[in-house]
C-alpha cells in the first residue's frame, strides 16, 4: 500500500464559545458527515435541524455525505429515531461512514413557551465538528435564538408560509425559521478546508417550505412545495423515497433582497424568485414519513440536491372494514364489540346508527377503542348499527353493519334435556343454560340468527344431536358465560354446523377466570366466521374445520389429537397456547414411527402474540402463515417440536427469514468492506446457523480461505467463489472479496449493454472503496478496467426489494496495478520530517562545528532573531529527484536544492539512497547552518519526485517560480496557491510526487 504524507496549510478561525475566543489552527476534515442531532425535541424536529446544517454547508468547500447515505449507514446500528449516537465510538462511526470528519449537534432547548399573548419558540443548538485523522473535536458552536410565532412574516419562511395560509404551516414556519437561523450562522463560522479544486458556486437559495405538516393526505389532496432562490434556475422536486421520479417547479414572482448577516456586515442586494408546485396525490402513492428533495441546476453547471425539511406522509388506501361486529341487547343499552384487522395505522372509529324503518343513520360518537354503548336506544325498535374505520388522512374503510332488535320476549331458560327437535328464535333471548344439559342422538337444535344463548358457571350443553346455528354478519349468534361448555360427542352420523358465531368464556373481556370449553369427540363439526375468547377447543378422534375464524385470549385455543384438522383463513392472537397438535404415533420393530391417521391442513392463518404458537409431537410444515408480532430469531421457541416453516411461500411482509436477512447481511457486507475478516466470518456463521445452506456455506468459506490462503480449499457442488479461489491459486495471484450493493450499482434494464453494465460496477466500487477520491474528483476512475481483475460475481438476494447486490471475487494483484496506474493506490512515502534545527548554543553558530555539542528542534511557538543560525533537516526514504524551495519576504521562490543559487552546497537534485538530509552545507560537504542574512526566507517547501516516473505536471509549477536564480522573473506566488498546486499533483501521480513545508516565525525585534 502506498502512504503520502502532507503537511496541509493552517486555517486559523475565531469563534466565540461561552464569551470567549477560540483560536483553531490545523487540517480542517475535508469529507465530512452532518450526524442526526440528538438532546431535547421529538426526533423530526431535530432531524429538520440536522438537515438545516447539512443544507447549510453545502454552499462550502466542504464535500458532504447525503443525509441517506448517512442514514443507512447509520440503520447497521439501530434504527434512526432509537439510535444513540453518543453511545457508538466516534472512531467506529469514522469508520462506517467513511468520512474525514463529523459534525455532532446536540439539542439543548427546544421549547414553546408564551409570553403576553404570544407563543414563543425557544431553540439552542450545541454543535462540534469532530476529525476523525487527529481523533478529537476540532471546533465548537453554542447558539440559542428564540422567535415569537406569529411574528415571522416579514421572514423568507413567514412569507412562504403565508402563501399556504395554514395554521400547521404557519406554526411549522416558525420553528424552520429558527433551525434555519442557526445552521447558516453554524455554516458562516464554521472552519471550512481549502478547496482541491474550484467550485462552481452553488445556487443561492433563501428558504423553502411544503405544507408536509398538513399530512398525512390522502388521495385528492394537494402537497404544495415552495422555493425562493435565485432567478433562472431549473427546478424540479422529488418524495425521498422515489429515485427517479421528478416533478417540474415553475417560477412565479421576482424581487429584490438584501442578503448578508443580520448585523448589517457584507449586506447586498440580489434578487430572488419564487418556485411553486402542486402535486395532487394520487392512488397509490403511499409514502410513511419520507423527506422531499429539490434539484436545482443552474445553466452549464451540474445540478444539487437539496433536502427539505420535514416528513411527509401519504396515506391513499382506506383501512380495512372491521371484523366480528356484534351487538348485544341488555336492558338500557347496546354494547357494540369488533376486531381491528388494520394494525399497521393508527385508527379511530365513528359509530352510527338507523332506525330500520326511516333507514336515515345518525352518527353516535367516535371512539379509538374497539367497542362501544349506545345508551340512547328506545326499546320495540329494530336498529342498524355501523361502524367505519378512519385513518389519520382521513380515509375512511367500508363500514360493517349489525342488525339488533331491542324488543325480547326472553329470557328464556333450558332447564332440560332436549329430546325432540327444537328451534331457538332469536325473540325468545337470551336463552340461559344453567346446569347440564343433553341435546339426544335423535333430536336436532337449531339456533336462528341473533340469538344469544347464557351459561351459569359450570354448566354445559352436551350434543349427542345436530346443532345447526346459523348467525349472519349482521347477527351473529352469541354463546357467553363463565366456565361453561358444549361437548359434542360421539355423534359421527351428524355434521354440527356453525357460521357467524361468537363464543365468550368470560363475559367477553380478559380476566382470570377459568377458561370455557367447546369439546369434539368422535364427532364431525363445521365451523365458519367465529370469534372465540377465552375459549378452549379440543378435537378428539374427530374431524374439525375451521375457516375465517379468530380465536384469543386462551390459556389452550385448540388441541387436535389423533384428528382431522382444516384450519384456513384464521387468526390466533394473545393466547398463552394457541395451537396443540397431537399425532398418535405407532412404532414397528425399529421403534421408528409410523405415519397415524391424523390429518392436518393448515393454511393462510397468522399467530399473533402468543406466548407459544404451535406444538407438535410430529413432523409437520407451514406454509402461507404469519406471525405479525414476532422476529426471525423470537419465533423459534414458539414452534414446539419438529415444525418447520416453507418461509418460500410467504409474502415478503410475512417473511421473517427475509426480513431477518436484510438487517443481518448489511453487517457482513459491512465487515467484508471494512476487510474485518474474523467479524465477517462469524456475521456469517450466524446467518448460517438459521438458514444452512449451501450458499451461506460457501461464503463462510471463502471468508476462511481469504484469511488462511494456503488452506485446503473444500469441495461443495456449483460453489463458484471456491472454484474461482482455485483458479486464483493455480496463477499465483491474491484473491480478495469485495462487496457492492445494489444501491450502488442502480437498476439495470435488458438494454443496457456490457459496457455499461462495467461502468456501473465501476462506479459502485469506487463509492464503496475509494469515496473520497471519487468525492475529490480530480482522479479518473474510468481509467481502471475493473472488469479484468473480477473473477467472479455472486448476485446476494438478501435485499429489501430481490437483489442485495453483488460479492466479488478478484484478483487483488491486477486490481491493485490498475489503481496503481490511475493513483487511486499511493506510493511508499519518499521523503518525511521537513524540519527546522538549530545548534544547542547559539555561540557555536559562527565555528566550522557548528553541530558538535548537538541540535535543537525548533517548533511551531519559537522565533528567531536575523542573527540567529539554524538548518533545514529533510529524512530521504528512497531514491528520489529532490527539490527544496524557499520563498522570500517578497513572495519570490528560489530553489536551494538543487545548489543552482549556490546557497545550500548541494550540488545535484538526485538522492539515491535513504538518509537524513541536512542543509546547507559547506565547501567540505560537511552541514553547517544558515542565517537569515545568507537565506533571508520564511516558507520553505521539499518536493520529492519518484525517479523511475515521468510526471510532467510539476514542470509547470517549475515554470511559475521561474529560472532557478532570477527571483523576480515571474510575478509572486503565494504559499497557499503553491501547496494548493502540489496537493493536486500529488493526488495525480498517486504519490510520485510528494511534498512537505515548514515556515520560520520571526521575532519582532
Amino acid at each position: 500500500m502506498v502512504l503520502c504524507i502532507l503537511i496541509p496549510i493552517k486555517y486559523a478561525v475565531a469563534a466565540k464559545v461561552k464569551n470567549q475566543e477560540a483560536i483553531y489552527e490545523g487540517e480542517v476534515p475535508r469529507f465530512i458527515a452532518v450526524l442526526p442531532a440528538e438532546g431535547s425535541g421529538k426526533w423530526d424536529d431535530r432531524d429538520d435541524i440536522r438537515l438545516a446544517i447539512h443544507n447549510a454547508l453545502g454552499a462550502s468547500t466542504f464535500d458532504l455525505l447525503k443525509p441517506s447515505e448517512v442514514n443507512r449507514s447509520l440503520s447497521l446500528f439501530d434504527t434512526l429515531e432509537n439510535i444513540n449516537i453518543s453511545a457508538i465510538p466516534v472512531q467506529q462511526l469514522c469508520k462506517s461512514l467513511r468520512v474525514d470528519g463529523l459534525v455532532f449537534t446536540t439539542v439543548n432547548k427546544f421549547e414553546k413557551v408564551y409570553a403576553a399573548a404570544y407563543a414563543h419558540y425557544k431553540i439552542g443548538i450545541e454543535s462540534q465538528l469532530y476529525d476523525c485523522k487527529q481523533a478529537k473535536q476540532i471546533w465548537q458552536f453554542k447558539q440559542e435564538k428564540t422567535e415569537r410565532e406569529g411574528g415571522i412574516s416579514a421572514n423568507p419562511l413567514g412569507i412562504l408560509a403565508t402563501a399556504i395560509t395554514s395554521s400547521r404551516v404557519l406554526t411549522s414556519a416558525v420553528r424552520l425559521q429558527l433551525s434555519d437561523s442557526l445552521a447558516r450562522k453554524f455554516a458562516r463560522k464554521v472552519p471550512k478546508p481549502t478547496a482541491l479544486i474550484p467550485k462552481q458556486a452553488p445556487p443561492f437559495i433563501e428558504a423553502t417550505l411544503t405544507n408536509s405538516t398538513d399530512g398525512p393526505f390522502r388521495a385528492g389532496d394537494e402537497i404544495r412545495v415552495l422555493l425562493r432562490a435565485e432567478p433562472g434556475l431549473e427546478v424540479k422536486f422529488r418524495f425521498g423515497h422515489q429515485v427517479d421520479q421528478w416533478h417540474a417547479m415553475h417560477a412565479e414572482t421576482s424581487e429584490a433582497i438584501s442578503e448578508g448577516t443580520s448585523d448589517g456586515i457584507n449586506k447586498k442586494t440580489t434578487t430572488v424568485s419564487l418556485y411553486s408546485s402542486r402535486y395532487v396525490v394520487k392512488m397509490h402513492d403511499d409514502v410513511a414519513q419520507t423527506g422531499i428533495v429539490l434539484h436545482l441546476q443552474k445553466k452549464h453547471q451540474a445540478g444539487i440536491e437539496w433536502p427539505v425539511p420535514g416528513r411527509l406522509t401519504i396515506i391513499t388506501q382506506a383501512p380495512l372494514a372491521v371484523q366480528k361486529l356484534t351487538g348485544i341487547h341488555e336492558s338500557d343499552q347496546v354494547t357494540l364489540h369488533w376486531q381491528k384487522q388494520d394494525k399497521q395505522n393508527q385508527l379511530r372509529y365513528q359509530v352510527s346508527r338507523a332506525d330500520e324503518e326511516e333507514g336515515r343513520y345518525i352518527i353516535l360518537g367516535n371512539t379509538e377503542l374497539n367497542r362501544y354503548s349506545d345508551t340512547t336506544l328506545s326499546h320495540g325498535k329494530t336498529y342498524i348499527y355501523r361502524v367505519e374505520a378512519q385513518d389519520k388522512a382521513g380515509n375512511i374503510s367500508i363500514s360493517s353493519a349489525v342488525r339488533l332488535v331491542t324488543e325480547r320476549f326472553g329470557p328464556t331458560n333450558l332447564n332440560n334435556d332436549i329430546r325432540n327437535d327444537t328451534l331457538l328464535k332469536a325473540i325468545g333471548s337470551p336463552y340461559r343454560i344453567k346446569s347440564k344439559i343433553t341435546l339426544i342422538q335423535s333430536a336436532k337444535l337449531e339456533i336462528e340468527a341473533g340469538a344469544l344463548i347464557e351459561f351459569a358457571p359450570g354448566a354445559a350443553l352436551i350434543a349427542h344431536g345436530q346443532i345447526t346455528a346459523l348467525g349472519t354478519a349482521q347477527a351473529p349468534i352469541i354463546f357467553r358465560g363463565d366456565d361453561w361448555q358444549i361437548r359434542h360427542e360421539f355423534s359421527l352420523d351428524n355434521r354440527h354446523q356453525y357460521q357467524h358465531v361468537h363464543w365468550y368464556g368470560n363475559e367477553g373481556e380478559t380476566s382470570d377466570k377459568k377458561a370455557s370449553r367447546i369439546i369434539i369427540r368422535n364427532s364431525h363439526v363445521n365451523i365458519e366466521h367465529c370469534y372465540a375468547n377465552n375459549i378452549q377447543f379440543h378435537s378428539i378422534n374427530a374431524t374439525t374445520a375451521l375457516k375465517h375464524c379468530l380465536l384469543e385470549k386462551s390459556p389452550l385455543a385448540l388441541t387436535s389429537e389423533n384428528s382431522t384438522l382444516i384450519m384456513q383463513d384464521s387468526y390466533l392472537v394473545s393466547n398463552e397456547h394457541a395451537l396443540d397438535i397431537l399425532f398418535q404415533l405407532k412404532l414397528n420393530q425399529d421403534k421408528a414411527h409410523l405415519a397415524s391417521n391424523t390429518h392436518v391442513q393448515l393454511a393462510r392463518l397468522s399467530f399473533d402474540s402468543n406466548n407459544i404458537h404451535i406444538r407438535s409431537n410430529d413432523k409437520l410444515t407451514l406454509k402461507e402463515v404469519s406471525f405479525p408480532s414476532d422476529d426471525f430469531l423470537s419465533i423459534t421457541p414458539k414452534l414446539q417440536g419438529p415444525i418447520d416453516v416453507d418461509w418460500s411461500s410467504l409474502a415478503n411482509k410475512n417473511n421473517l427469514k427475509k426480513k431477518w436477512l436484510i438487517k443481518q447481511w448489511p453487517q457482513v457486507a459491512e465487515a467484508i468492506r471494512t476487510r474485518a475478516w474474523p467479524l465477517a466470518h462469524s456475521r456469517a456463521k450466524t446467518i448460517n446457523k438459521q438458514l444452512g445452506n449451501a450458499e451461506t456455506q460457501e461464503i463462510i468459506e471463502t471468508l476462511y480461505l481469504i484469511q488462511n490462503p494456503s488452506a485446503q480449499i473444500p469441495k461443495l457442488k456449483n460453489s463458484s467463489l471456491l472454484e474461482g479461489f482455485s483458479l486464483l491459486r493455480q496463477q499465483g495471484a491474491r484473491p480478495d472479496l469485495l462487496w457492492l450493493p445494489q444501491s450502488d450499482i442502480g437498476t439495470q434494464s435488458s438494454t443496457n449493454t456490457k459496457k455499461t453494465n462495467n461502468e456501473q460496477l465501476r462506479r459502485a466500487y469506487f463509492l464503496q472503496y475509494h469515496r473520497q477520491a471519487f468525492n475529490q474528483n480530480i482522479l479518473d476512475y474510468n481509467t481502471v478496467d475493473l472488469d479484468d481483475s473480477i473473477v467472479v460475481k455472486k448476485p446476494i438476494y438478501w435485499g429489501e426489494d430481490g437483489q442485495a447486490g453483488l460479492l466479488l471475487l478478484v484478483n487483488r494483484n491486477k486490481l491493485d496495478a490498475a489503481l496503481r496506474r490511475s493513483g487511486f493506490i499511493r506510493r511508499q512515502p519518499l521523503i518525511s520530517d521537513l524540519e527546522l534545527i538549530r545548534p544547542s548554543h547559539k555561540s557555536l553558530c559562527d565555528t566550522p562545528a557548528p553541530w558538535q555539542f548537538g541540535e535543537r528542534l525548533l517548533n511551531k511557538h519559537d522565533t528567531l532573531k536575523s542573527t540567529d543560525c539554524f538548518a533545514l533537516r529533510l529524512r530521504i526514504l528512497a531514491r528520489q529527484q529532490l527539490y527544496v524551495l524557499a520563498q522570500n519576504k517578497h513572495g519570490h521562490w528560489e530553489r536551494l536544492v538543487p545548489n543552482n543559487c549556490k546557497t545550500s552546497g548541494l550540488l545535484t537534485h538526485r538522492v539515491s539512497k535513504a538518509q537524513t538530509l541536512t542543509i546547507p552545507r559547506n565547501n567540505n560537504h560537511q552541514n553547517s547552518v544558515a542565517t537569515m542574512k545568507h537565506w533571508p526566507y520564511q516558507n520553505y517547501v521539499a518536493i520529492a519526485v519518484d525517479e523511475a516516473n515521468d510526471h510532467p505536471w510539476l514542470e509547470d509549477i517549475l515554470a511559475q517560480i521561474g529560472s532557478p536564480c532570477e527571483n523576480n522573473a515571474s510575478p509572486p506566488l503565494s504559499l497557499a496557491s503553491l501547496t494548493q498546486a502540489l496537493r493536486i499533483i500529488d493526488i495525480k501521480s498517486g504519490g510520485n510526487i510528494q511534498w512537505l513545508n515548514t515556515s520560520i516565525k520571526l521575532s519582532s525585534d
